[in-house]
């Protein structure tokens, strides 16, 4: 898959899509080896993110290069549309023990809203495959980090009271649940898993839960302003 990762590389640098010619992943491990390469090359990494396992597959795992970490009301350029999601994001304070995950997390971790946009790099029938969307960092475009929120006591994150709008559309008004039904258990899971998988969990880096609501694909123009209750605003501008 040597091929098939360089033009995924090429891709990630030049912000273009390509249409896989030759061996594509086909398992977790393959994807998670792609990762791994493309880490390597591209890194730091600034965060990772993580979906709920569904059926007998693991959970999804993929990294987010630091250079696709950006503040509230950054501006970001569209070549069609993005993909736009609302999550509970977690700031690093410090890295976390080795001998397990810590019995006290506000001691480690500190929550803010992020909104996470999604594009593949991939052109064609493939892009929907799960195995290359994972290898293609999950489909990570950019993370945007909202104000962190101080004095967290460690309580849970499930369902919160949350609303997206996006110009004048509105994707969620006063609700929304995290994927999994905990974002705590989204955390320990990731770092039950990851191990030293691209570098592993740092301080300083920033981890997400899985969007609050459906992806939504959005064009240039839209303003995309996310609130979560407890946490606060976060905003960014497609353009």
């Amino acid at each position: 898959m040597q091929s098939y990762t360089d033009a995924l590389i090429r891709a990630l640098e030049t912000g273009t899509r390509f249409e896989p010619a030759g061996p594509i992943p086909t398992t977790h491990a393959d994807a998670w080896a792609v990762q791994q390469k493309v880490s390597f090359r591209l890194g730091p990494v600034g965060g990772f993110k993580i979906a709920p396992p569904k059926g007998d597959q693991p959970p999804a795992i993929a990294p987010i290069l630091a250079s696709r970490v950006f503040a509230s009301g950054s501006r970001h350029e569209v070549n069609d549309t993005l993909g736009v999601e609302l999550e509970v994001g977690f700031e690093i304070l410090q890295d976390l023990p080795e001998d397990g995950f810590p019995a006290r997390p506000e001691a480690f971790f500190r929550p803010r809203p992020v909104i996470e946009l999604v594009d593949s790099r991939i052109a064609g029938p493939l892009a929907a495959d799960p195995f290359v969307k994972l290898s293609d960092l999950g489909i990570n475009h950019a993370l945007i980090l909202g104000t962190p929120i101080n004095g967290w006591d460690g309580s849970d994150f499930d369902s919160v009271s949350a609303s997206m709008a996006c110009g004048d559309a509105v994707l969620l008004e006063n609700d929304g649940s995290v994927p999994g039904g905990s974002a705590i258990a989204a955390l320990r899971l990731l770092y039950d898993i990851l191990g030293d998988h691209c570098g592993g969990i740092r301080a300083g880096q920033t981890l997400i839960t899985g969007s609050l609501h459906p992806m939504t694909l959005l064009p240039a123009g839209t303003v995309l302003r996310g609130d979560i209750e407890g946490l606060g605003r976060v905003e960014a501008h497609l353009r």
